[in-house]
């Protein structure tokens, strides 16, 4: 197998010029897939020319980690980063409160674990989990997040508690825990899913503006104590994305028109626009990056007048 690497990195494309050694190829699902897509072709053209293929997952295949745990990775941004994370090859284990009865991953490499992260028990069982299957944690996507649209006097103390330890307090707690198997990994990648509310005022209620703007600041702290041991941390910061914890907001068609009005692109998110950022900070093409807040807001945050 040739590799033509200034092909690849321009174009993506994969050259094939000896196909003695084809059996070779790595026993995994995503060369599988390309393997059978090749034979299919050079069937096709038996003579000797270069066959060329142009494919997504190859490029990013050689790389991506291993071994993911994605927090909420049932529905909306959660979901689409697990699916991601899985067509790229990595074994991702989804950690949501229930177990889905529909079929809602795309891959077979997708495990699913069934307990609530504000529980403290079941955070160590997370962990114990990972430990005896995999021995080490390459990928940890902090995802888990909920609201309460309120203003602030109208807040009870258990409201403002809830919120600060499902989004804040039990990701905290979890990523600390997570510590010892992503040093192992050698070459970890922790992705916090914050949002914009923890850097402008986006009207979401001022409890969860101020989860998700410490979770940004402990990224920047996590980023310079763990990058001795190969551990990058980063944060994705999503604007209005069509996920089931904002369909309340974009169902009012007021709300809609000011969301759309201050944003550039003139629409919302989809989930896997966030995905496509959160495979990329999982990867080895962001190797020199760690502590950086990404925002996907279609230009929100830079919109002046």
């Amino acid at each position: 197998i040739f590799l033509d690497e200034k092909t690849l990195n321009l174009f993506g494309v994969m050259k094939i010029r000896d196909t003695k050694n084809l059996d070779a190829l790595p026993n995994h699902p995503v060369m599988k897939k390309w393997w059978s897509y090749m034979k299919d072709i050079m069937e096709t053209n038996p003579d000797d020319s270069p066959v060329s293929f142009p494919l997504k997952e190859v490029f990013y295949l050689p790389q991506i980690s291993k071994k993911a745990l994605v927090t909420g990775g049932t529905k909306g941004i959660g979901l689409a980063i697990a699916n991601e994370l899985s067509s790229l090859g990595v074994d991702v284990l989804v950690v949501a409160r229930t177990k889905p009865t529909q079929l809602l991953f795309e891959g077979k490499n997708i495990d699913v674990l069934e307990g609530d992260v504000t529980n403290p028990d079941f955070r160590n069982h997370i962990i114990q989990y990972i430990q005896s299957r995999w021995g080490k944690l390459d990928i940890l996507v902090n995802n888990v997040g909920t609201n309460i649209r309120k203003k602030m006097v109208d807040y009870s103390d258990e409201e403002f508690r809830k919120l600060f330890e499902t989004n804040l307090f039990s990701m905290v707690d979890l990523t600390k825990k997570a510590f010892p198997v992503l040093k192992e990994s050698g070459k970890a990648s922790v992705i916090n899913i914050a949002s914009v509310a923890g850097s402008f005022d986006v009207q979401t209620g001022p409890p969860y503006g101020m989860t998700k703007a410490a979770i940004i600041q402990l990224t920047r702290n996590l980023a310079v104590e763990w990058a001795p041991f190969n551990i990058r941390v980063n944060t994705v910061s999503p604007w209005y994305i069509e996920t089931p914890l904002t369909e309340p907001v974009l169902s009012q068609p007021d709300r809609l028109e000011k969301i759309i009005a201050r944003t550039p692109m003139k629409r919302v998110g989809q989930p896997h626009e966030v995905a496509g950022i959160v495979a990329f900070l999982a990867s080895e093409k962001s190797s020199y990056i760690t502590g950086q807040n990404i925002m996907v807001d279609g230009g929100m945050s830079v919109m002046g007048l």
